[in-house]
């Protein structure tokens, strides 16, 4: 009887940790992503504020960076633009402490 609750235990264990990987690791990973990446925003583009961002958790190229978009839109004129960037995961960050922009930057008016 010991040996299936030891069983049932490391089974259990198992799932948590496969669990806390997956999911967990992706949320954490969005929001180092936004951190880095409103940091990356407020340096380089001083004269606009963010008006909306979304970051995924997933590094689908395991390159150690996860994509983020920012909206922003200029505080004088209030012309919005969209800009991607790859941010640093948490472990890619030791190395990589900023974000970096990816394509161009789409001007919508």
């Amino acid at each position: 009887m010991k040996k299936y609750l030891f069983l049932i235990i490391l089974l259990a264990l198992i799932a948590g940790g496969l669990y806390a990987y997956f999911i967990l690791g992706n949320q954490l990973r969005a929001a180092r992503g936004e951190v880095t990446g409103k940091d990356y925003v407020a340096k380089l583009y001083s004269d606009y504020s963010i008006a909306g961002s979304s970051c995924q958790g997933e590094d689908t190229n395991n390159d150690g960076y996860v994509t983020c978009n920012f909206r922003l839109k200029e505080k004088v004129s209030a012309v919005e633009k969209t800009i991607t960037l790859q941010c640093p995961t948490l472990i890619k960050s030791f190395m990589a402490t900023s974000c970096k922009e990816v394509g161009i930057t789409l001007n919508q008016n």
